[in-house]
């Protein structure tokens, strides 16, 4: 199995991105700020390769993975680290507060 995480901003959390069950999976373009595991193997058999990747003061402990942009089978645009967060946080999508057991959503337009 293998997977993409592309042009992500996380922010203050406590697990970021996790693989296992032997995925593969290509993290490229994204920020971590204030986060605990920031990319890691939940079971020690997945693997990650991680491009472009601010990992603040957190860390990529999961086994390095050998996936390539040419290995997947569509095009796709990536940000870059540099501008990511500046284009996503309060722009883009939907925003996951986290507080007390519950997730709260605001929609940003």
């Amino acid at each position: 199995m293998s997977n993409k995480e592309s042009s992500s901003v996380f922010q203050n959390v406590s697990n970021g991105i996790s693989t296992g069950m032997g995925a593969n999976l290509l993290v490229e373009s994204s920020v971590f700020e204030g986060s605990g595991k920031a990319i890691y193997s939940a079971d020690g058999t997945g693997s990650v390769t991680a491009v472009d990747v601010v990992l603040g003061d957190s860390s990529n402990t999961a086994p390095k993975g050998n996936m390539t942009v040419e290995s997947l089978p569509y095009p796709y645009d990536v940000m870059g680290s540099k501008t990511v967060k500046d284009r996503i946080v309060g722009q883009a999508g939907q925003t996951l507060k986290y507080t007390e057991g519950s997730f709260d959503e605001s929609i940003s337009a």
